[in-house]
């Protein structure tokens, strides 16, 4: 997320003065160094929830905790933990963050951003391309450990586990409609398979509309062929918006509102946001 980036989504984050109801709640979002991740964070804040936030890019989460402490009262909703989702000990953070709250906050959801990405590599080289399938597929399945480590505590408090098709950023160097496919699989499986194994949680499917998903197959830095005009510009915009229904709500919304407030008998259900854009 760019300085500019950052701007922006914080001037459409600004703190409100009206009291909230959800202070008494604390959310698990990972991959927060990804766009949707900071967005669904700083939209968690905004509504007076308090946020577990996972990465495990430091400079990005260092961006985002930089972007939180200009506002006051966002700084004690906000606890990053920086690492690998598969590890043990990230895992045990989480658990002791949710015990050290459990006596003002209780635990509501679980948000899980899967995305197509590939991990951090000494001297930031690039993987060979038969490790990129590994890369893939270690990315979309990941957060599955961190589940199954504080599933009993998602059980106690009977909360909501939503599964987000993450295509705002897929950075890895398979084709681009490949690694679409696998997150949208994988978040149905995930969805499915949380549903099975703990009915007593609300189990959820995020996914984008389809003009988002057009937009995200778009090859990055394409370059129009020539300059569109006024009119052809009006005209695009008129396409996207009829391909966004007005009855979709953006991404950070739609997860912002399934965490708290779907219902059971939502579970294992899926639910489509709207974007025009990606950054």
């Amino acid at each position: 997320m760019s300085s500019e980036q950052a701007k922006d989504t914080l001037e459409y984050h600004k703190p409100t003065d009206q009291p909230s109801n959800n202070t008494a709640h604390m959310v698990i979002v990972t991959r927060i160094g990804s766009w949707l991740g900071a967005e669904t964070t700083l939209n968690l804040l905004k509504h007076g929830i308090t946020v577990i936030g996972i990465g495990e890019r430091e400079g990005r989460i260092g961006k985002l905790q930089t972007a939180i402490d200009h506002h006051e009262p966002w700084r004690d909703q906000f606890i990053p933990v920086i690492g690998q989702l598969s590890d043990p000990l990230v895992h045990d953070s989480v658990i002791q963050h949710i015990e050290a709250n459990k006596d003002q906050k209780k635990l509501a959801a679980l948000v899980i951003n899967i995305g197509a990405y590939e991990g951090l590599h000494i001297g930031g080289k690039s993987i060979p391309p038969f490790e990129q399938w590994t890369e893939l597929q270690r990315s979309l399945i990941e957060a599955m450990p961190l589940f199954h480590s504080i599933r009993h505590i998602l059980r106690k408090y009977r909360c909501r586990v939503v599964n987000v098709a993450s295509i705002d950023e897929i950075h890895n160097h398979l084709p681009r409609h490949v690694s679409l496919i696998a997150i949208k699989t994988a978040v149905n499986m995930m969805t499915a398979e949380v549903a099975v194994i703990e009915p007593r949680l609300t189990s959820l499917a995020v996914h984008p509309s389809f003009s988002a998903l057009q937009m995200a197959l778009e090859p990055p830095g394409e370059k129009k062929q020539k300059e569109q005009t006024q009119e052809e510009t009006d005209r695009t915009a008129s396409v996207q918006y009829t391909n966004s229904p007005d009855h979709l709500k953006p991404a950070s919304d739609l997860i912002v509102d399934l965490a708290i407030n779907a219902d059971r008998s939502a579970s294992g259900k899926f639910f489509m946001y709207s974007e025009t854009s990606f950054p």
